[in-house]
């Protein structure tokens, strides 16, 4: 059924981006959880939603439509803040019966809808901030929640601009509702209604009774992962003549952050000359890289300077002319040092200087070389 739902609005939102340029229409469609048992508080509801975008509009944002890419509003021709109060109470509220719940008062500060383009894929994006405030004792408590939500899409981003919307809708609710079970907040005779009400409106409170606590979320700077498989290949060096890897990563980035670290398997193959008493040869070892990035630029993200630490480790047999063999343990480090360019969201390509160190090898005891990777990205870019 959830699915269903989905396609349909992709669906409805195509044809009416197809049938009528001039405008990106978002239909106000009721939002609801799939599994609202982790989400919903018994005890809140939402008195008030305001909206203090400056200017209030009914314009979200901009997409761009057509064969030359004509910048097109995103248009909510509704009542925003009744429609985000009914849709907050819906997540947020198990409970209907006001008299025996806490207020929840929240202003909208920000709503920016649009789209982003890479090299080969686009990405709908949702950036919003919302200030939350309820009475806990003696106090107003606020929150203000600054977030994002995108979703990823091959090729035309803005028919999932409804999606986003809603989603983005969905995700300040689910944040809010962990901060209030943390934070949870108390009716307090202390305050009145119209003293309430007044600091949420104002959002500073001037009466003797209710301070301020302020607190903020900022969603959009959490640490995000992304997988990534990789293929590498070795150009000749001073004893491979030749290679090849396969490994499967694990990345981790800040929203802001010009740096990415992580980690994962990683198996290689080599071609070695012949050297000493030994001939040509095959040699295939394991290591788990450690990989960190540094992106030059803040958006978009493309040249970055890479620093990566593989340890390799393993066991090799030589087999001499007479049948005899020596079996022999190795360990050592690997360093390499990069120079990539992302390619739009999912591949990049880079080329590096290595390195390797294998202790107790005499197959492969050392090279110095270039090797050059690609890699195909699943998560955050």
């Amino acid at each position: 059924m959830k699915l269903i739902s989905i396609l349909s609005i992709i669906v409805l939102t195509y044809f009416l981006v197809s049938c009528a340029s001039d405008n990106i229409i978002i239909q106000p469609r009721k939002i609801s959880w799939s599994n609202a048992e982790k989400i919903v508080i018994d005890s809140v509801y939402v008195s008030k939603v305001e909206d203090k975008r400056t200017p209030v509009t009914k314009t979200l944002g901009t997409c761009y439509t057509g064969m030359f890419n004509s910048p097109t509003p995103i248009i909510f021709n509704q009542n925003l803040s009744e429609y985000l109060k009914e849709n907050f109470n819906k997540l947020l509220s198990r409970s209907s019966d006001t008299t025996i719940s806490i207020p929840v008062t929240i202003e909208l500060n920000k709503m920016n809808l649009g789209e982003e383009h890479g090299f080969i894929s686009e990405s709908t994006f949702s950036k919003y901030s919302y200030t939350f405030s309820y009475p806990k004792g003696d106090a107003v408590k606020k929150v203000v929640i600054t977030d994002s939500v995108e979703i990823p899409s091959g090729n035309d981003a803005n028919v999932l601009v409804p999606l986003a919307f809603y989603n983005g809708i969905k995700k300040a609710a689910e944040v809010f509702s962990y901060y209030y079970k943390a934070n949870p907040g108390s009716n307090n005779s202390g305050i009145s209604s119209e003293e309430y009400n007044l600091s949420v409106v104002s959002s500073v409170s001037e009466t003797s009774h209710s301070g301020n606590s302020i607190d903020t979320i900022r969603v959009i700077n959490k640490t995000k992962k992304r997988s990534m498989l990789s293929f590498g290949y070795f150009n000749e060096g001073s004893l491979i003549d030749g290679g090849f890897n396969i490994g499967y990563f694990t990345l981790f980035n800040k929203e802001g952050s010009h740096f990415e670290i992580g980690g994962g398997p990683e198996i290689n193959f080599y071609d070695i000359k012949p050297h000493a008493d030994l001939t040509a040869s095959t040699f295939m070892s394991y290591n788990f890289p450690i990989i960190a990035r540094y992106y030059f630029q803040d958006k978009p993200q493309n040249f970055f300077l890479s620093g990566i630490l593989k340890i390799s480790g393993g066991t090799e047999t030589i087999t001499y002319g007479g049948g005899s063999q020596d079996v022999n343990f190795f360990f050592g480090p690997t360093f390499e040092l990069g120079l990539g360019y992302q390619l739009g969201q999912y591949i990049d390509i880079m080329v590096c200087v290595h390195q390797i160190y294998n202790w107790g090898s005499r197959v492969l005891p050392n090279n110095f070389g270039l090797n050059f990777n690609a890699h195909i990205s699943f998560g955050y870019k």
